[in-house]
């Protein structure tokens, strides 16, 4: 049984590196927008569509990965940053997410 209070979320990370504060001064050339909202701090940002809502993290130095909460659908977000920069976005999903890491195991 699901935990109704439990709210599901999905991490994707670029295949290549993206800067964390290039991706925050271009979301709007990609046709995307900053959500203001209270959750928001120098390490993270939601960026919306209009519809759904996907987090930027700052991970490292200064790249970025991205997490969805929720049943909220963000391929169209996803897709627009992807073609924007030139690289796929992977979904922790897929094998390629871990890197060298044993999938199966991770999975378990």
């Amino acid at each position: 049984m699901i935990n109704e209070g439990m709210i599901m979320a999905t991490n994707y990370r670029p295949s290549e590196e993206i800067s964390f504060n290039k991706l925050r001064k271009e979301v709007e050339d990609i046709g995307l927008s900053i959500e203001d909202n209270d959750e928001t701090t120098k390490d993270n940002f939601c960026i919306t569509d209009g519809e759904s809502y996907l987090w930027c993290n700052r991970v490292g130095k200064d790249d970025v990965e991205f997490c969805k909460f929720g049943a909220n659908y963000v391929t169209d977000i996803l897709e627009q940053i992807g073609a924007h920069f030139s690289i796929d976005i992977i979904s922790e999903h897929d094998e390629e997410f871990w890197g060298d890491e044993d999938f199966e195991q991770i999975e378990e």
